[in-house]
Formats: C-alpha cells, structure tokens, sequence
C-alpha cells in the first residue's frame, strides 16, 4: 500500500469519533462553554457571524430568483411584440 492511499484512509473519523456540528443551537453553545468566558465570547461572536453570512446567502437566492423571474417576463414580453404570422403551408415567393 502506498504512502498516499494509507494517508487517505487515516484521514476519515473513525465511525465512534463525534463530528462537530456546524449547526449547534445558542442554548448548547451557552451550556458547553459556559464555564470558560473569553472561549464563550468567541464562539459567541463566530456564530453571530456565521448567522450573518448564513442570512446574506439566503437573501442572494431570493435575489437571483427575483431576476430569473425578471428576465423570464422580459423573454414573454419580447415574445408579445413580435409580430404574429400565420402558417399557411404555403412558401412566400
């Protein structure tokens, strides 16, 4: 076995090693960390700018939705003023 492949196969957890959470909830990070204050205020703050990138992502795709739609009522209203022809089979000369 390879220096390599033995490296990436010690890379993973172990299934008994607990991932952290990226999720964790205010009141589990005030009863984990409540006996150190200034790790506290860390990840206090880290998680209060966490929460703001996590808004700014949300109102980005509300944004990029918005101008989908924008841009599809633009294609149908280009779509409108073109004028109408009717097929009649038969080529024009």
């Amino acid at each position: 076995m390879s220096e390599l492949s033995r490296q990436s196969a010690f890379s993973y957890p172990s299934p008994a090693t607990k991932i952290p959470r990226s999720d964790i909830s205010l009141r589990e990070i005030l009863e984990n960390y409540r006996d150190d204050n200034d790790l506290l205020k860390q990840i206090l703050a880290a998680k209060a700018e966490e929460d703001k990138r996590h808004a700014e992502e949300e109102k980005y795709k509300v944004e990029t939705v918005r101008l989908q739609c924008k841009q599809v009522e633009l294609e149908m209203l280009k779509e409108q003023k073109k004028p109408h022809t009717i097929f009649t089979g038969v080529p024009r000369k």
